[in-house]
């Protein structure tokens, strides 16, 4: 076991307010993982080799807890989504992230499974990138947030699609076994409309409460978490008393639900950036519909998500992007 000591630095850990100044510590060369941290004169046995950092700044590596790896343009299709553009995305994507100090990332639904597949050959195949907890392909309605066809029919049998499109708690469990088959170790459920969607409204409700039970129970019984992609208070109420582990976005968290994701420990994951972005930056970028319906509810999901975070809900650090 081989161990590297980093010294002469300024270290922001991250479980401490502070800034450590003049600064040392040791890394675990086979996990990567930060071992032991100190100031001042570095004395610490069983050294392989020491790296002066002449005084640069240092912090922990960062958690991007909804991503979407591999997008090409979600509002707009200029070029047929394949599976090859997605994973060559994809890489560029993970790279970004990684030099912008992402060090793990959940992906929360990629075209082609291609963070599934990207995970899979890893450990043989190795590229730069984040670490990732692998979702794949979302479950979603039929005509829902998420039911958005891909491929080039010159090179695509049939029509592949984003999702998993169901219609009853049958067709939810055979995809929840589907993704674990693959390689997921999360799952993520549509619980309402979208934003960038072209077809509804954030308030429309589309996965049923005893379908995203059905998930939860299944996903949970093979150690995956679940999260639900809801912004409406409907969807948003089914999916926090289905089980999910995690709401993603919350628009129109209500105080009952508030009170409920407290008292089971689920997470709320705001993605606030991505809303904030769209509403000050995306006309003339994405398609009218989709930013008409942002700025149309902005300042609600700022006042809903505030309510959350005073009364204590646990968040989860997303930005909601496909680009990083």
């Amino acid at each position: 076991m081989t161990k590297t000591a980093f010294v002469n630095c300024n270290l922001f850990v991250g479980t401490e307010d502070n800034l450590l100044e003049n600064a040392w510590f040791v890394v675990n060369n086979e996990t990567g993982k930060l071992e032991v941290k100190g100031t001042g004169k570095f004395t610490f046995p069983d050294i392989d080799k020491t790296v002066d950092l002449k005084g640069q700044y240092v912090m922990s590596g960062l958690i991007n807890a909804h991503t979407h790896i591999g997008y090409i343009n979600v509002s707009k299709v200029h070029y047929p989504e394949t599976e090859t553009l997605t994973t060559y995305k994809a890489l560029k994507d993970l790279k970004s992230g990684l030099k912008g100090g992402v060090t793990y990332l959940r992906g929360c639904g990629s075209p082609f499974d291609v963070d599934v597949k990207l995970n899979n050959i890893r450990k043989d195949f190795p590229f730069d990138g984040p670490r990732i907890k692998p979702t794949g392909m979302p479950i979603s309605i039929l005509g829902g947030h998420s039911d958005r066809p891909l491929g080039n029919p010159l090179y695509d049998r049939g029509t592949p699609n984003y999702s998993h499109l169901v219609n009853s708690g049958d067709d939810v469990r055979k995809a929840v076994r589907e993704q674990f088959k693959k390689g997921a170790e999360n799952v993520k459920l549509m619980a309402t409309g979208g934003i960038m969607s072209q077809g509804d409204q954030i308030d429309d409700t589309e996965l049923s409460l005893e379908e995203m039970k059905v998930a939860v129970q299944e996903a949970h019984s093979k150690h995956m978490t679940v999260c639900a992609h809801a912004e409406g208070r409907l969807g948003i109420h089914y999916a926090v008393v289905a089980g999910v582990d995690s709401v993603e976005h919350g628009f129109y968290t209500s105080d009952e639900d508030i009170d409920l994701m407290k008292k089971q420990g689920t997470f709320l994951s705001p993605t606030l950036i991505a809303g904030h972005q769209i509403a000050v930056y995306g006309k003339g970028k994405m398609t009218d519909f989709s930013y008409n319906k942002m700025c149309q509810h902005v300042e609600a999901f700022y006042k809903h998500v505030g309510k959350a975070i005073k009364a204590g809900v646990k968040l989860a650090l997303g930005t909601g992007c496909w680009d990083f």
